[in-house]
């Protein structure tokens, strides 16, 4: 039994029968295998997530639900595959906020709009951030890692592993009115 429990479950499924095309409408939703992309490499969290919730509705509904893993170009090449999929219900994509607000923004040429191109079906997972510091730093709270980075501008320095934990580090930095350097 996985922690996310069954109330997402629940949602999705719900989703799922609302997106099943008027024409067919005597036939069973799903009826052939889902195809969930993940526009991330294999392993990460994205892609577990995946694997549950597409795991669980497979046994839901009698139907596999297929993980493609459709890494590269920070989200793009999975999103637009699902993007100009048919809007059947049978290619789902698994989204953050990378993909349906950064990229936007972060692209110019962007192959796909998130607002036109998707519609949302369901959260399945909050992601918090965490700060956390090496027990060499002077600092056992927030206020005194604020405080160090008064003192020190731009020698205190933050990793990120994506745009959107960069993000939150520099929107970090902003409020505490510190100067950090971000390290990717």
């Amino acid at each position: 039994m996985t922690s996310f429990g069954l109330r997402p479950l629940l949602i999705v499924a719900a989703a799922f029968m609302v997106l099943q095309p008027p024409a067919n409408a005597q036939e069973a939703y799903p009826s052939k295998p889902v195809r969930i992309i993940v526009p991330f490499p294999a392993g990460g969290v994205a892609d577990i997530m995946a694997r549950l919730v597409g795991d669980r509705l497979s046994q839901a509904f009698k139907q596999p639900f297929l993980v493609e893993n459709r890494a590269g170009a920070s989200a793009i090449i999975g999103s637009e595959l699902v993007a100009k999929a048919p809007a059947d219900g049978y290619t789902l994509l698994l989204a953050n906020l990378p993909v349906m607000a950064i990229n936007p923004i972060a692209f110019t040429n962007l192959p796909y709009d998130p607002v036109r191109d998707f519609a949302p079906i369901t959260m399945i997972a909050d992601q918090p951030y965490i700060i956390a510091v090496s027990t060499a730093l002077p600092v056992t709270n927030m206020k005194e890692l604020i405080a160090l980075g008064r003192k020190r501008p731009g020698q205190i320095t933050f990793g990120s592993a994506s745009s959107s934990t960069q993000l939150a580090g520099e929107l970090f930095a902003m409020a505490a009115k510190i100067e950090m350097t971000h390290v990717p």
